[in-house]
């Protein structure tokens, strides 16, 4: 299908939605107006039925309570008893106590009608005259002005038979009153059926308040039509468009209009259909049940639905303009369009058949015209493309074969030029570095300036060497120099120029660190490959790390600082959040951190002194007093109630403590001294630690202790130790989670899973460190981490202000149990965590 077929058809299909749309619209909106007209008119209908028939109600009552007067019985009574005796008419006389009645006169009952009229007009009733007769219908008497003659023979006889009010016709008078004639039935003192009253009475009383409808709309209205003696509706009310139709006004049964309906619709019926006028109307009609009328309520069907027939024709007409644009656009714009589509792809086809001498001239300012001014310049440009693709691809490949962070050689490419130089080069040696106290610096200020750190030490051994030798990331803060076709005194100037670097302090942004390294020096032997070259170098480095640590050497200013900060109460904690994960983020303790301060009062962070004096005598007095602080504080903690019973604190202890046989007594001293159980301590054996005293970690677990080996997965001697000690817990190594995060794509999540399994499978309580961000903490979770430590919850904390961490937690928890819990990051700029 071409670009102008498809587009035809893109807008046909939107012409055609745009109307299914409207239809569906204009009809829903026809549905709820009809339904609104609906109700508003039934309300009045019912407004308007139950007016009228509280008025008849009312008017019943009164016809009974005429009817029921003791003289109108009395006078009947006697009238009908007289008769039944044979006596004349104008032999009955009146009765005494009805003063008003001339007892000689000749017709004392139209005396008696003549005051029955006069007293309910003096009463406000709507009764004009009154009429007295005999239960055969026989005249008795009437008051001036009375001659309705029911038009219903057997209206009297009906009203005699039920002993109740009756209705009869409504009627115009020749006086030219509108009237609505009733029979009430006269009983005797024995309850028996003597006569009965006939009353005229204003119909306007009752159907007066029919017109005010009107102002409902401009041709709603409201109207009553009473049954003729043929069944036909005769008009009761003024019509709105027909004033004089009252009386004058019928409309025949055989018309079947709404109208006739209404005189036999007991409930109340919604019809659309022509109304007296022939105009198509929305009606409400119901039958009017004492008089039999119809009563109809109903507006025009154009005004009510006059909104909908405004938004059908303005959708008409969008229809229509929706139309006519398509048209005109498909002339003078598709077309033309599709010739220029198809003249710019018969261009692009020569182009890609190697002619370059295509010109296609196309000016117009548009998309179009832009893809052939592009085109145009395709040719020119190509052999400039071809340079830029080649250049992109230089870039790719030193992507591929440098580390992102350092710029340096990566890991891939070392391995990869190692392994040619394995069989080319005569003579290879191999430097392997490893940097001391890099991890300090990244526990106390995050991975970025880790990174920092990392940059600047490539760069500085990256400028230390000249080809053929290079530099390489290895992984983590690993590097490696090769030298190929280098002698030994070569190879030992380049271990000590390397060494040379650290000399000098490295600077970030947030200060500068004094930073040292083990380098391990490798030959290649006979047979050596790849793995055993790295392997033995990797050894020489720990060997020599290994010895620096026994030997306990310490520059004469770290010590003194460290002596004097012992003794002169200058050693400090700083704590950082240890967050269990089930069911939800809780604080279960905290990892106490040391810091000291100078002379002058300046915080000293550890990598500036710690590195220095490990496996030292003094490490081991400096392990003793951070265990004293930290035991002590949470001692002072539960009892103040700060922290519950299960809440621990992690102590670091260095080599030269795990070496010693006394560890245990010392510390179970001071757990019993300040009343501390040994289910609130946790001691961490870090990757330094090589040698652990042979039954240390069993005391320390049968005091209750809980041993954590450190950084699980940073070095292969952490996975034997994880295996041979009987530690309770595995903290893994930032790196894994961390590379789990930013190179997922490489499947380097899978490395940690693994740990997490290998450490959950050998019971251990699996904590993950290095936890910056939410992305982080779910990856952690997934995998199964009991418990996570890091930057998103608090950076290292002074115990002061620890307490306040704990309380944040504790309040937030309580707040949102079971769901989100939001904690502060006390002492902190990094953001809370949020899960």
């Amino acid at each position: 299908m071409t670009v102008r077929a498809r587009l035809a058809l893109w807008i046909a299909a939107a012409v055609v939605s745009v109307g299914c749309i409207g239809w569906f619209v204009v009809d829903t909106t026809e549905r709820n107006v009809t339904e609104q007209v609906e109700r508003d008119l039934s309300s009045i209908h019912t407004i308007e039925r139950v007016r009228i028939e509280d008025e008849l109600d009312e008017l019943t009552r009164g016809a009974q309570s005429l009817a029921d007067g003791p003289h109108v019985r009395d006078f009947v009574g006697g009238v009908v008893a007289a008769r039944a005796a044979g006596a004349a008419d104008d032999a009955i006389g009146g009765y005494d106590g009805f003063a008003e009645i001339d007892p000689f006169a000749d017709r004392p009952l139209d005396q008696l009608a003549t005051a029955m009229a006069r007293k309910a007009a003096t009463s406000g009733s709507p009764v004009r005259a009154v009429a007295l007769v005999d239960p055969m219908g026989d005249r008795l008497g009437a008051s001036a002005g009375a001659t309705w003659a029911p038009a219903d023979p057997d209206l009297v006889r009906n009203t005699v038979e039920t002993d109740a009010v009756v209705y009869g016709d409504a009627f115009r008078s020749s006086s030219g009153e509108d009237l609505l004639g009733a029979v009430a039935p006269i009983r005797s003192d024995a309850g028996d059926v003597i006569g009965a009253v006939l009353l005229e009475i204003d119909l306007v009383s009752v159907v007066g308040f029919v017109d005010t409808y009107e102002a409902f709309g401009d041709t709603s209205e409201a109207h009553i039509a009473q049954p003729t003696a043929s069944g036909d509706a005769e008009f009761i009310t003024p019509l709105r468009f027909e004033p004089d139709a009252a009386f004058e006004k019928v409309v025949p049964s055989a018309a079947a209009k709404p109208i006739n309906d209404s005189l036999t619709s007991p409930e109340l019926q919604v019809v659309r259909a022509d109304d007296y006028r022939d105009v198509d109307s929305i009606l409400i009609i119901q039958t009017i049940e004492p008089t039999g009328w119809g009563l109809v309520v109903k507006i025009d069907a154009e005004e009510a639905l006059r909104p909908v027939t405004t938004l059908r024709n303005g959708l008409l007409v969008a229809v229509l303009v929706a139309g006519f644009t398509f048209v005109a656009g498909w002339a003078l714009l598709v077309r033309p369009i599709g010739r220029r589509l198809t003249r710019t792809a018969a261009a692009a086809r020569r182009i890609a058949d190697g002619d370059l001498s295509v010109e296609l001239g196309d000016r117009h300012s548009d998309e179009i015209g832009e893809v052939a001014t592009s085109i145009d310049r395709l040719a020119a440009n190509l052999a400039d493309d071809i340079d830029a693709r080649a250049d992109a691809e230089r870039r790719l490949r030193h992507q591929v074969d440098h580390d992102e962070l350092t710029g340096i050689y990566n890991r891939m490419y070392a391995s990869a030029a190692l392994t040619r130089l394995l069989d080319t080069a005569d003579d290879l040696s191999l430097l392997f570095m490893d940097l001391d106290g890099f991890k300090q610096i990244n526990d106390a200020h995050g991975h970025h300036v880790g990174d920092e750190v990392l940059v600047a030490v490539a760069r500085r051994l990256d400028n230390a060497v000249s080809e053929p030798m290079f530099v390489a990331r290895w992984g983590g803060d690993e590097f490696i120099v090769a030298l190929p076709g280098v002698d030994e005194q070569t190879l030992a100037s380049v271990a000590a120029r390397v060494e040379e670097l650290f000399a000098a302090r490295i600077a970030t942004s947030v200060g500068s660190f004094e930073i040292g390294s083990s380098v391990g020096v490798a030959v290649r032997r006979a047979g050596d490959g790849l793995d055993s070259l790295v392997s033995r170098a990797d050894q020489a480095m720990f060997v020599k790390k290994q010895a620096r640590i026994r030997s306990g050497h310490a520059a004469p200013r770290t010590t003194d600082l460290v002596e004097s900060a012992i003794d002169d109460g200058r050693v400090e904690l700083h704590l950082q959040p240890l967050v269990g994960l089930d069911p939800a983020p809780h604080l279960v303790g905290g990892e106490a951190l040391v810091r000291l301060r100078d002379g002058n009062g300046r915080l000293v962070m550890p990598n500036d002194f710690l590195p220095q004096i490990e496996g030292s005598e003094l490490s081991h007095r400096l392990d003793q007093r951070v265990a004293e602080l930290a035991i002590a504080q949470l001692a002072e903690w539960r009892r103040r109630g700060v922290v519950d019973d299960g809440f621990r604190i992690g102590i670091n202890l260095g080599p030269a403590a795990l070496r010693s046989a006394t560890t245990a007594d010392w510390l179970a001293e001071t757990l019993s001294a300040a009343g501390v159980p040994g289910s609130g301590l946790m001691v961490e054996v870090t990757e330094h630690a090589a040698d652990i005293h042979v039954d240390l970690v069993e005391r320390l677990r049968g005091l209750g202790v809980r041993v954590a080996l450190d950084d699980i997965g940073l070095a292969s001697s952490n996975i034997d130790r994880l295996i041979d000690v009987d530690a309770s817990d595995a903290k893994i190594d930032r790196r894994w989670l961390r590379e789990a995060s930013e190179d997922a794509e490489r499947h380097a999540a899978a490395p940690l899973r693994h740990l997490v399994s290998l450490c959950r499978e050998l019971g251990k309580h699996v904590i993950v460190e290095g936890i910056e961000t939410h992305e982080q903490l779910d990856i952690a979770r997934r995998m199964g981490a009991d418990s996570v430590q890091g930057f998103l919850f608090s950076r290292p904390v002074p115990a002061t202000e620890f307490e306040g961490v704990v309380q944040g937690w504790a309040a937030t928890t309580n707040a949102h149990l079971g769901a989100a819990v939001d904690v502060s990051a006390v002492g902190s700029d990094e953001p809370a965590l949020v899960s």
